[in-house]
């Protein structure tokens, strides 16, 4: 599958070096690279950097651990969240070169009895219910006050998995680069993926994670007819 947009927005989250063999790569080819002829590479250099001997064994010196790490320790979770995510590193056991559905040191949080496939320093532990609700509705109503006149693109579709079909309305976002769907919908059509944590950016620099979010494939179409 040739998309360049998507191609680049993988690129730029690659670190500079990697970028740079890259492009040295295709330097020569004047065929238009694949997704797929990135992703074979980048799991090619992956198995390269896995087979390197870590800084730590160069200096004879024992394996730095972050969950012993002390500045990582005083970091609060959203920090560390962050500190993971930007160096690729598996929210399950901190190690390098593979997601969380692929860890086999993988287990449950347990923390304040969560359910979630991830390290116990990276539970946002829940906030008193009170104060929430406090939080939840001093925003709502500052949203409402100061953001009024906000408009949202909303365009109703239908969404068709296994278990039939149903009409929702989809906003439309211009600057997005994937598609969610609300898991009770998912589940009421049906539909089933693959476990695939998923980070969100936005352009002031907030994050939100969901490491239970999956990967999957429906249809959509217009509701008019012949769509």
């Amino acid at each position: 599958m040739v998309n360049p947009q998507l191609m680049e927005d993988v690129l730029a989250k690659l670190p500079y070096q990697l970028q740079f063999q890259w492009c040295s790569k295709l330097l020569g080819h004047s065929d238009e690279p694949h997704l797929e002829d990135l992703s074979n590479w980048m799991t090619t250099m992956a198995l390269a950097a896995r087979m390197l001997p870590s800084k730590a064994e160069d200096n004879d010196t024992a394996s730095h651990k972050l969950e012993t790490c002390k500045k990582f320790l005083a970091d609060d979770v959203k920090t560390r969240w962050q500190h993971t995510i930007q160096n690729r590193l598996c929210i399950g056991c901190f190690c390098w070169g593979h997601r969380v559905d692929s860890c086999s040191n993988k287990k449950l949080c347990g923390e304040q009895g969560c359910e979630k496939f991830h390290h116990q320093l990276l539970h946002k532990k829940v906030k008193d219910p009170d104060v929430e609700v406090f939080m939840m509705h001093t925003n709502y109503s500052e949203m409402s006050t100061v953001r009024s006149d906000v408009h949202l693109k909303v365009l109703p579709v239908i969404i068709g998995g296994p278990g039939g079909e149903t009409t929702v309305n989809a906003i439309m976002d211009d600057g997005s680069t994937i598609s969610l769907v609300d898991t009770e919908l998912a589940q009421k059509l049906g539909i089933r993926g693959r476990n695939v944590p998923l980070c969100m950016q936005w352009t002031n620099g907030q994050l939100a994670h969901e490491d239970n979010s999956e990967v999957i494939s429906f249809t959509i179409r217009g509701t008019h007819t012949g769509a």
